[in-house]
């Protein structure tokens, strides 16, 4: 039977620190959630890769995953990489991505290897696996025997899908692990918009990630690229880099007929924020971020909200990492109304009933607005009092001098293009 990673023997570790805490208890807690092999699935998954015809698949997809049918988009990406063929997957969020690569990784002879840009990322992945999928991750903050462990459990066969950051494709040892003895079916780049300089979640690391050498490192025939929403520009940049066909870019529609735009030019933003939050169609809603530019921005306004009896948390890179996760567990379980955040917040959140989106100060760029925007609910919520017929509004709150700052700041850009 399938076993499941577990942290490394040997000595308790001292003074380890955050991180490496953090990663060792989810691999305990995937330990512990873990399930033997069932001979129903074992037989279902045997079957599906016989023959991975739609009707066997969607019967795997309802023995391991408790769905009767797929979502718009996922069938069609699904074939393509149980078929070896590198794709682009452009899906909104909560609308099934890690499905995509989830449900072929049970089928594919070798290892699924997912390339996350964050570490609470990974980890938030690695225990959303089916119990019947065994996975493991690798990061810098474990320890040599957490390290060395996972690599036997590799050799093993015993994990299916491994998480890594793109940091360690620039490591030579890491890319001498994999080879003849250790073949990889699937690549997938999360986030893969990261890959572009032209996305304001840009992340130098991601340039390593060339098709050219993924095929001569890693024998890598296959990749799955996937993102929330992308430019078209930025989409040209994944799909040079990975040199996947321009026919095999899958992108639902990103018409949001559900949307309400709103502007609104403020001397007092903190107060107007108030008046937002305590009016329709806001005081109704369940789930609102708040995006802030700076971090001690974030801590202020939330802390504004909270003394005036507002349930909110706030977000951002310079928090722990376990109260990182901890904020987003509760805003995901709504326990908590209203995140005050960074832009750190949005990537890879799983949350599809998002009723709002406020902007405290203006986005960097156009790109960093639509992936805010697009973190918003795609699906048909229950229409609240205020909100004439849409289903989610998203609100900036904005100075004059911003729009001053914004339009130097998209001339210069412009001016580079030339």
């Amino acid at each position: 039977s399938w076993k499941r990673q577990q942290p490394g023997g040997g000595k308790p570790r001292a003074g380890a620190d955050e991180e490496g805490d953090f990663v060792a208890e989810a691999l305990l807690e995937r330990e512990k959630n873990s399930a033997a092999g069932d001979d129903g699935v074992l037989k279902v998954v045997e079957v599906a890769r016989e023959d991975p015809s739609e009707q066997n698949l969607e019967g795997l997809l309802r023995k391991v995953f408790g769905y009767d049918s797929f979502r718009e988009g996922q069938l069609e990406a699904i074939q393509n990489v149980v078929a070896g063929e590198s794709t682009v997957l452009v899906l909104p969020t909560g609308a099934g991505k890690s499905l995509c690569y989830q449900l072929p990784a049970m089928i594919l002879p070798g290892l699924t290897l997912v390339v996350s840009p964050l570490l609470s990322l990974m980890v938030d992945q690695l225990r959303k696996l089916p119990a019947f999928l065994p996975g493991g991750l690798l990061a810098s903050s474990q320890t040599s025997d957490e390290f060395h462990g996972t690599l036997r459990l590799l050799r093993a066969g015993e994990i299916k899908v491994l998480f890594v950051s793109p940091e360690r494709f620039l490591n030579e040892e890491f890319l001498q692990i994999f080879g003849d003895t250790l073949p990889i079916s699937l690549v997938v780049i999360d986030e893969a918009h990261c890959i572009s300089e032209w996305s304001h979640n840009f992340r130098p690391s991601y340039l390593r990630l060339r098709a050219s050498l993924l095929r001569r490192k890693l024998n890598i025939q296959c990749i799955l690229a996937m993102t929330a929403t992308a430019t078209t520009q930025t989409l040209q940049e994944i799909v040079n880099a990975l040199e996947i066909p321009s026919g095999n870019l899958i992108q639902t529609s990103q018409i949001r007929e559900n949307l309400k735009l709103s502007i609104s030019m403020s001397d007092n933003r903190l107060k107007d924020l108030m008046l937002l939050l305590k009016s329709p169609p806001f005081v109704n809603m369940r789930s609102i971020i708040v995006y802030c530019k700076f971090q001690t921005e974030t801590d202020y306004v939330c802390k504004h909200l909270c003394d005036n009896n507002i349930n909110a948390k706030s977000y951002h890179s310079g928090l722990l990492m376990k109260k990182r996760s901890r904020v987003q567990e509760l805003f995901c379980s709504n326990k908590i109304r209203v995140v005050v955040a960074t832009v750190a917040f949005g990537m890879g959140l799983d949350k599809s009933d998002v009723e709002g989106v406020i902007h405290y100060r203006l986005p960097e760029s156009l790109e960093e607005y639509i992936q805010n925007v697009w973190t918003c609910s795609f699906r048909k919520l229950d229409v609240l009092e205020g909100m004439d017929g849409y289903h989610t509004v998203t609100f900036f709150l904005i100075q004059q001098h911003s729009i001053r700052f914004a339009v130097f700041h998209t001339a210069m850009a412009l001016m580079n293009m030339q």
